[in-house]
């Protein structure tokens, strides 16, 4: 019975070694994703990452990147009034 205890303490050891490696990795991989939209959207729009990287937001940008996709916002150039509020709405949408 003993045994037993300690093979399942061992494992339950053993499996939280395994989670906090899982959690590390993860943690990597959110923060060289960050690091690459930050890079990319530095070279394509560097006006835009002047202004997040004025304001320390841009490594957060990679959290709404996908939003500015979905809603075609960093293809426009010279926009308009009425151009920046179609953005917003199909951004909410």
């Amino acid at each position: 019975m003993y045994v037993n205890y300690c093979i399942f303490n061992c494992s339950c050891m053993m499996l939280k070694r395994l989670n906090s490696v899982a959690e590390v990795t993860d943690i990597n991989r959110i923060t060289q994703k960050a690091a690459e939209i930050t890079s990319r959207i530095r070279l394509s729009f560097p006006t835009f990452w002047n202004a997040l990287h004025a304001q320390d937001l841009e490594v957060m940008y990679f959290l709404i990147e996908p939003l500015f996709i979905r809603a075609n916002a960093l293809k426009v150039r010279n926009t308009s009034d009425r151009e920046i509020a179609d953005i917003i709405t199909r951004m909410i949408r």
